[in-house]
């Protein structure tokens, strides 16, 4: 974090901290009207928000349950791309065909003529981020909460002790949460207590679809496909990176051992941020594309990271989302820490995690797991068993809450 960060960071913290007794309430009454509004139809309307294809592995299988129920007629609105170079909402490129095809009646922002009325004839409309300013201001929780039920599904789960993925600044304004675990569900009720007393706010664990989906992965392991994702940023707060201090070591490694197959998976804000923070140019990055090519190494640019995972034995990376999901595969994860305090769930899996804390450290465990040397596989397995199969059937799960909400109004 620079100097010249620290005002405004401080001025955003006061502003938040002033505000947010005006905002509780405001969302306490929209809550509370959109609680009892009366509009029973043969089928439930649902909109969900989407942006990020790489981040569609969330709802994916929730809007295709939706979409073969016959009591549920579920929409796409495709927003484009957020440029975060110039920190403006972009124009569309490859989300529009990627989401299009998925739903060939989806809505794309321009096609929206008078948002209330659009936004009223939907019953539910599920969020894909967190994070209001990446969208239309018409699309804010807090202006969709006025005219219909908003819900979200965590587009990732935390890797920190001191994590912002429960702020009040969205999740006072989400009327149904599905949150990935118990326990980030009590943190959400004890935040909105009053809130989820007076049932105008739900928070459930009804298990996690992108977990859903990883313990039904191909956990074969070949020991010789190598996946590296580096983190977006060096910033502390969000995790850190590691990019700078073994992208060229990657490189040579892969370069010594050609019978591997070497594969970098870039997060996709990760270029875009290091030229905005003057650690890159675009030149910068073209040459390291180039000596990525010629060292023998892929660059991932899969919109699903679970087909990637289909096709990696040994995932390398810094402190992430991803780590927890690969995990569920039972393959090996050599985790590149960050002096910050692990959440629950990294402290759950990190028994069965190799730690590399320098380059040394990270190439003796490639050559070791790739030799077939693999001691971990044993309490990877058992933590598996005892802390995620609940998991299992997540998407239905979430489908049938969908529905006993607005039929039955049931206490979830």
């Amino acid at each position: 974090m620079s100097i010249s960060e620290l005002p405004k960071r401080a001025v955003n913290k006061m502003y938040r901290i002033i505000s947010a007794p005006i905002l509780d309430i405001k969302a306490r009454k929209n809550l509370k009207n959109i609680k009892n509004k009366k509009t029973k139809k043969d089928r439930i309307n649902v909109l969900f928000i989407v942006q990020m294809p790489e981040l569609w592995d969330k709802q994916k299988r929730v809007f295709e349950l939706m979409k073969d129920n016959e009591r549920f007629e579920p929409r796409l609105l495709i927003v484009p791309k957020y440029d975060f170079i110039n920190s403006r909402i972009g124009s569309y490129g490859e989300e529009l065909d990627f989401f299009s095809s998925f739903d060939e009646h989806a809505v794309c922002v321009s096609d929206i003529n008078d948002y209330e009325v659009f936004l009223r004839n939907y019953d539910y409309v599920f969020y894909q981020r967190q994070y209001n300013h990446y969208l239309p201001k018409f699309l804010w929780n807090d202006t969709v909460i006025k005219y219909t039920k908003t819900c979200y599904i965590p587009y990732a789960t935390p890797d920190l002790k001191k994590t912002g993925l429960y702020e009040k600044e969205f999740y006072r304004n989400i009327y149904l949460g599905f949150l990935e675990s118990e326990y980030a569900k009590k943190i959400l009720i004890n935040k909105f207590d009053k809130n989820v007393g007076n049932g105008i706010q739900k928070f459930v664990f009804k298990g996690y679809p992108a977990f859903e989906e990883m313990l039904t992965q191909n956990s074969e392991y070949l020991a010789y496909r190598v996946l590296w994702t580096p983190r977006w940023s060096y910033d502390s707060i969000v995790g850190g990176s590691h990019f700078f201090e073994y992208y060229k070591h990657i490189n040579q490694y892969a370069k010594e051992n050609s019978n591997l197959s070497v594969c970098i998976r870039p997060h996709p804000m990760m270029f875009e941020n290091f030229i905005k923070e003057n650690r890159m140019n675009k030149n910068d990055v073209d040459a390291y594309i180039k000596d990525v090519q010629s060292s023998g190494v892929s660059i991932d640019d899969n919109k699903n990271i679970n087909d990637t995972f289909q096709n990696t034995d040994i995932l390398i990376s810094d402190r992430s989302s991803i780590i927890p999901m690969f995990f569920l595969t039972g393959k090996p994860i050599v985790y590149c820490p960050f002096d910050l305090e692990c959440s629950y769930l990294f402290e759950t899996i990190m028994p069965g995690l190799y730690i590399a804390n320098k380059w040394d450290d990270l190439r003796h465990i490639l050559d070791h797991l790739i030799e077939g040397k693999d001691e971990l596989k044993e309490i990877r397995c058992e933590i598996i068993q005892k802390y995620f199969i609940s998991n299992i059937n997540a998407s239905q799960n979430i489908v049938d809450t969908i529905y006993s909400d607005y039929y039955e109004g049931a206490k979830l």
